[in-house]
């Protein structure tokens, strides 16, 4: 009789096989899922990154100070905001010249990628 019980657990476990076998399918196929979500939501990423700057053109009478002072960036002062727009633009000093365009950084981000 003990062999009987034994024949008939182990029949009664593979029946259960294959349910455990779709339920293992069905968790990879979510896993799957969710992995390309990540990805797809990553790779987007750097794309928004690339609106950290604006640009400007100088008018007559216009100086880095007036621009950065107009153009008011989150979390800087203005002196920090003119050294952004110095590097930003390669500048090696602070003369400027009407018609010339300037790129502005528009948040913190742009600047700290300016003054790395």
């Amino acid at each position: 009789m003990t062999r009987t019980t034994r024949q008939h657990r182990s029949a009664s476990s593979d029946k259960t096989l294959p349910a455990t076998a779709k339920l293992s399918e069905y968790a990879f196929a979510v896993l799957l899922v969710i992995a390309l979500i990540v990805i797809a939501a990553t790779s987007k990423a750097p794309a928004t990154a690339v609106h950290t700057t604006r640009t400007v053109h100088v008018s007559a009478g216009d100086t880095l100070w007036d621009i950065a002072k107009r153009n008011p960036v989150p979390k800087l002062n203005t002196a920090r905001t003119v050294s952004a727009i110095i590097e930003l633009n390669g500048l090696r000093t602070s003369a400027i010249v009407v018609g010339q365009s300037l790129m502005l950084p528009v948040n913190p981000d742009a600047t700290a990628i300016a003054l790395r």
